[in-house]
């Protein structure tokens, strides 16, 4: 960034609603985008996951008596990864399209760029921070309690540090955003001061956005996995609606990227206007 975005450092108020609800305003207003776009996308998926044998059918016990599926550890990781990365380009991609408001995408836009990698390594940079809560949460439940309660006290002051990384990690969210708009990322030190005095917010609208994603994911994956009687037509629909509603939340989470970078980067942004 310039010298003069380093040095604005002053922490920004994030207004509550834009911040809580601002992610599924962006989705309904591009809603036809996510539609094309989506379908292209996860046409693509349904196509790597039938072809492996890792379609989410493949989880109904009734479809795997009569369907190729496999249960090889190998290719299940490496299958996922490389939806995960897909995930990535479908993110830049709708950033081309929603955030940088161009009309239409080029051949090159499927084409892997350096941008996908960087948001696959701030996705992989993420779950390490939910990684190290975790690593806390087994190290608590493991321990052995001491007779000495200073010790025992000072045990878990410490191990319960690791909760807190995840929860500051929400600060810099809008790193996302910056990836996808391939601008230059700002100092740790400017985001951590912007952000000052919101983490509670960033909390509870990241806790939303999980529910959101977990409630309709819930409700369409239970009643495909339920169903008795599947054929293969019904098994791509399955799948497709599956990888939709995935890609409808990956635009709702970096939609929320982009509104916070929005929010504490507004002034800078209308200074080089």
């Amino acid at each position: 960034m310039t010298s003069k975005t380093e040095n604005n450092n002053t922490p920004v108020k994030m207004p509550f609603f834009k911040t809580m609800l601002g992610s599924y305003g962006l989705l309904i207003d591009n809603f036809k985008s996510f539609v094309i776009l989506g379908s292209v996308f996860s046409i693509l998926l349904l196509l790597i996951y039938f072809v492996s044998g890792q379609d989410i059918m493949c989880n109904n016990g009734y479809y795997r008596q009569n369907h190729y599926c496999t249960n090889n550890i190998i290719s299940y990781v490496i299958v996922h990864i490389l939806g995960i990365f897909i995930f990535c380009m479908f993110i830049r991609c709708w950033g081309e399209i929603v955030f940088s408001k161009k009309n239409k995408l080029t051949y090159r836009s499927f084409i892997p760029q350096s941008s996908d990698f960087k948001v696959l390594g701030l996705f992989i940079a993420y779950l390490s921070t939910l990684a190290i809560a975790g690593t806390s949460v087994y190290l608590l439940y493991k321990r052995v309690p001491s007779p000495n309660w200073h010790i025992e006290v000072m045990y878990f002051a410490v191990v319960s540090l690791g909760f807190l990384v995840p929860l500051y990690s929400l600060r810099f969210l809008s790193y996302f955003a910056f990836v996808v708009e391939k601008e230059p990322l700002p100092n740790l030190g400017v985001v951590w001061h912007k952000t000052k005095g919101n983490t509670a917010l960033l909390l509870i609208s990241s806790i939303v956005l999980m529910m959101v994603g977990i409630a309709v994911s819930f409700s369409v994956v239970q009643n495909v996995l339920m169903a008795k009687e599947i054929n293969f037509v019904t098994a791509i629909i399955g799948e497709y609606l599956s990888n939709m509603i995935s890609i409808m939340f990956a635009i709702c989470f970096i939609s929320y990227c982009k509104i916070q970078k929005d929010i504490l980067f507004e002034r800078n942004d209308n200074a080089k206007k």
